[in-house]
C-alpha cells in the first residue's frame, strides 16, 4: 500500500488561506465604500457649484436680501457637508490601504507555506522512490540468492 503525502502545516496553510480570503473580501468592500464615498463627495461639489452659479446670476439682477442670506446659509451647510465627506473619504482611503497591505502580507504568508509544502512534497517523493528502489533491489537480491 502506497503511503500518502502529509504536510504537517496543512491546517496552518488553511488558516492562512482563510485570512487571505478575508483580507481580499474586506479590501473589496473598502474599495466599494471608497468609490461610493467619492461619488457622494462629487455630487456635493457639483451641487455647491450649481448653487454658487445661481447666486452669481442673482447678484447680476435684483434679488431679495433674505433670499441671498438663505442661499448663503445653504452654501455654508453644503461646504460643511463637503468637508465632512472629504474627511470620511480620506478615512476610507486609509482603511483601503491598510486592507491592501494586510492582503499583500496574507498572500505572502500563504505563498511561503505553499512553497514549503511543495519542497516537502518533492523531498517525500524522492524519499519514497528511494525506499521503493531499495525494496525492489532487496527483493531482486533475495530471488538471486544474495543476502
Amino acid at each position: 500500500m502506497k503511503e500518502r503525502f502529509r504536510f504537517r502545516l496543512e491546517r496552518l496553510l488553511d488558516v492562512r488561506r482563510a485570512q487571505e480570503r478575508v483580507a481580499v473580501r474586506e479590501l473589496d468592500r473598502a474599495r466599494r465604500e471608497m468609490m461610493e464615498s467619492r461619488e457622494r463627495l462629487d455630487a456635493l461639489i457639483l451641487q455647491e457649484r450649481r448653487e454658487v452659479d445661481q447666486c452669481r446670476r442673482w447678484l447680476g439682477g435684483a434679488v431679495e436680501a433674505a433670499r441671498l442670506r438663505l442661499a448663503e446659509r445653504y452654501l455654508d451647510s453644503l461646504r460643511r457637508r463637503i468637508s465632512s465627506a472629504r474627511t470620511g473619504h480620506r478615512d476610507l482611503e486609509a482603511l483601503a490601504e491598510r486592507w491592501r497591505i494586510h492582503r499583500t502580507e496574507a498572500a505572502a504568508r500563504v505563498r511561503v507555506l505553499e512553497r514549503l509544502r511543495e519542497r516537502r512534497r518533492n523531498e517525500w517523493r524522492v524519499e519514497t522512490e528511494r525506499r521503493e528502489r531499495r525494496a525492489l533491489d532487496e527483493a531482486a537480491a533475495r530471488r538471486a540468492g544474495r543476502p
